[in-house]
């Protein structure tokens, strides 16, 4: 009778080659899974969650037995349920095809059969292969039907860059690093499990580990993301303003810069008209920690010195905030094309505005010149102030004059 997970694994799939032509298939197996279909596709390549369906399937699992393990998953689950080390009430330690995975990881890393290179990457799609199995089911959970897609890019807009999605910029690229966090043979604290297979507890605290690790990165986006999805409908409860000339400006970037460039000019020194309740209070629900009080003190200080010689700091932070958000209203096309949500597209550009690896020049300019302006508007030195009123004062101005329409109607 056998006694642990390794023996169980040496009896049903001892013979099986663990040689590159397996290398071969289990690349196939984990590019086909990301390129199965548009949504697959979408959602591997992007930052996205809950926007796209994707899928593990029963009809992968069945492959992944048939092709890759080749062993009856039957007879594999009543050997590994009869140990007393696997309880099956445990449903991620005591799934078959995860414990498999962690075999298979096992398998490759001793197999004499491989270079270090196709090692490297059989374990490395063997474990992306575990984590997309993970993810799938906390999609499942998490989102039984797709999220709309203004609060997606909201919540992504919104995570700060401590967010792992936030660093390296699409999914792919997140499981990819978790991957190689969990199969590096130098750091990892499962190396041991890897290199010997011989502690069916450590067997258990690996699968644990990496499921623990992928729920986690759920869990914290999902919180960010509901927040976002009640704070939305508090923005469209509370203001009257919802729509923009997100379209129109699409149309004739150059043409719309100078029309609105114009109209943004002529309002400013009339604080009934520039100044606005509803757009102010969309913008601080947007930017909460920025203080209301220094908000208001900024565009009216603006307001009172806008065209005086002394103060043509306002007029250069006024142009150029019109020509970068312009610009970036061209490059995401896709998202401003039929989103007249204005909460959504500012908290879109509150993502920009506050991103701590932009390496853009003008971005990197228009923020210290916008800081500045709020220092001789209000005389405060607190730097998270300074920060948050300052980002608040870029999304008014872009609010303010894409709005023409809406208070010139």
């Amino acid at each position: 009778m056998t006694k642990t997970i390794r023996e169980v694994f040496e009896t049903h799939c001892g013979s099986l080659a663990i040689d590159a032509n397996l290398i071969k298939k289990l690349r196939m197996f984990e590019s086909g899974f990301v390129g199965r279909n548009a949504d697959h596709i979408e959602f591997f390549g992007g930052h996205l969650l809950g926007v796209q369906q994707v899928k593990f399937l029963p009809s992968d699992q069945m492959r992944w037995f048939d092709e890759i393990i080749q062993a009856d998953e039957m007879a594999l689950k009543n050997d590994l349920h009869a140990l007393p080390t696997v309880n099956p009430d445990w449903n991620v330690t005591s799934n078959v095809m995860n414990l498999s995975c962690v075999w298979l990881i096992h398998a490759i890393y001793i197999s004499k059969k491989l270079t270090p290179e196709q090692k490297h990457q059989g374990m490395l799609d063997t474990m992306l292969i575990l984590e997309y199995k993970f993810f799938t089911s906390l999609l499942f959970h998490y989102f039984h039907y797709p999220a709309k897609r203004e609060v997606a890019e909201m919540t992504y807009a919104s995570l700060s860059d401590k967010f792992t999605i936030k660093q390296v910029g699409s999914w792919a690229a997140l499981f990819k690093d978790r991957a190689e966090t969990l199969i590096d043979m130098k750091d990892s604290t499962h190396s041991g499990t890897i290199a010997k297979f011989d502690d069916d507890e450590g067997v258990n605290y690996f699968l644990s580990d990496a499921q623990g690790r992928i729920r986690d990165v759920m869990k914290n986006i999902y919180a960010v993301y509901d927040r976002v999805h009640k704070s939305g409908s508090q923005i469209s409860s509370t203001s009257a303003v919802t729509d923009h000339d997100g379209e129109k400006i699409l149309k004739d970037k150059t043409k719309s810069l100078a029309i609105y460039g114009r109209y943004l000019s002529s309002i400013i020194t009339d604080k009934q008209s520039f100044i606005r309740d509803e757009l102010v209070r969309v913008v601080l629900q947007i930017m909460h920690t920025a203080p209301p009080s220094v908000f208001h003190d900024t565009l009216n200080w603006v307001s009172d010195h806008y065209r005086q010689s002394q103060y043509n700091i306002i007029e250069q932070v006024v142009d150029e905030t019109l020509v970068h958000s312009f610009a970036y209203f061209a490059e995401a096309r896709q998202f401003v094309h039929g989103n007249p949500d204005l909460g959504a597209l500012l908290q879109r550009l509150k993502g920009v505005y506050t991103s701590s690896r932009s390496t853009d020049p003008r971005l990197l300019k228009l923020r210290d010149e916008t800081e500045k302006l709020v220092v001789m508007a209000t005389k405060n030195k607190n730097e998270s102030t300074l920060a948050s009123v300052r980002t608040a004062f870029l999304l008014y101005l872009v609010a303010r004059a894409i709005t023409m329409t809406h208070y010139s109607g």
